[in-house]
């Protein structure tokens, strides 16, 4: 018993200190940035493609006329002209504003990267790589011929950090993946793979009981709904460096909770074995989650 506290009072005393030291580590610009994938099917010959949003961003620089008028000379470095430039404005009168061509005119941000006419691919469809900037979740597709015929999209919301969007330009139909359907897919593979992990241990262990059997899987089902609330929300909404931070809290409780649940419910083995168990199937669920956190990211980032 003595061993068994000492093993815990370790675990926990290293969790702590941890968790003290992480906050002064700097992350800032590390990890995946939002953007956003348009894929154009039944594209004209030539246009320029942009995403409206409700953001105006002369109504944060008018206040400084040295701004203002540096915005109104970078109008002609745009590689359009001004018919194509006010069909982009169309929507101006609803509070619609092209999120890139702003940024192009202002030239305030310097890791932005404005894909106005895309790359063409085999199957004939473009594609473009447009950056958001957090706040975009709610936009929509705005596309203007060279001779200036314009396609706009009804509004579009995400909470994902990398979304893929169809965007037909005869049409203007748009199609994209359920948010929830990613969701539903992280809970999966990481639910999966830690019974898989912590039942094989489980069985090393040599805990096998039914009563254990039963206690195993309510407990995993439910952590892991918890954990995909927590870290998976944040991965997909913010990426893996957020979810990596946000795990390291969660794990630290998880492991504590289920440990003591163990010890107080399984009716088969020694409390110092249940004990070892509880905090290395936890440890090692955590260490190898944390280890495939970006390969789990890039792999729902294929179906977002």
């Amino acid at each position: 018993m003595k061993q068994t506290k000492k093993i815990l009072c370790s675990v926990l005393l290293f969790f702590i200190l941890f968790s003290c030291l992480l906050p002064t580590v700097a992350f800032a610009d590390m990890g995946p940035k939002p953007r956003v994938h348009i894929i154009v099917e039944n594209p004209p010959a030539e246009y320029y493609l942009d995403l409206l949003t409700q953001l105006d961003y002369r109504t944060i620089t008018t206040k400084e006329p040295t701004k203002l008028a540096q915005w109104q000379q970078q109008q002609e470095a745009l590689e359009f002209d001004d018919t194509i430039l006010q069909q982009f404005y169309s929507l101006e009168s609803e509070g619609w504003y092209p999120l890139h061509v702003q940024q192009e005119q202002f030239q305030r941000y310097m890791f932005a990267y404005s894909d106005f006419q895309g790359s063409l691919q085999d199957n004939g469809t473009i594609h473009h790589q447009l950056s958001m900037f957090g706040n975009e979740k709610i936009f929509r597709i705005i596309l203007v011929t060279a001779d200036g015929v314009t396609k706009i999209s009804d509004e579009i919301k995400t909470t994902v950090i990398w979304p893929t969007i169809t965007f037909d330009a005869e049409t203007g139909e748009v199609k994209k993946t359920s948010d929830w359907f990613i969701y539903f897919m992280q809970f999966v593979i990481t639910c999966t793979g830690t019974l898989i992990l912590e039942g094989s241990l489980l069985i090393l262990f040599r805990l096998l009981s039914r009563r254990n059997v039963k206690l195993f899987f309510a407990v995993n089902i439910l952590t892991q709904i918890g954990l995909s609330l927590l870290v998976g929300v944040s991965m997909i909404q913010k990426g893996p460096l957020d979810a990596m931070i946000m795990m390291f809290h969660a794990e630290a409780v998880i492991l504590t909770a289920e440990t003591m649940i163990y010890r107080s419910c399984m009716d088969t083995g020694s409390i110092d074995r249940i004990t070892v168990y509880g905090i290395s199937a936890n440890l090692i669920s955590w260490i190898i989650g944390t280890y495939f956190l970006y390969d789990l990211f890039y792999f729902l980032a294929k179906f977002m």
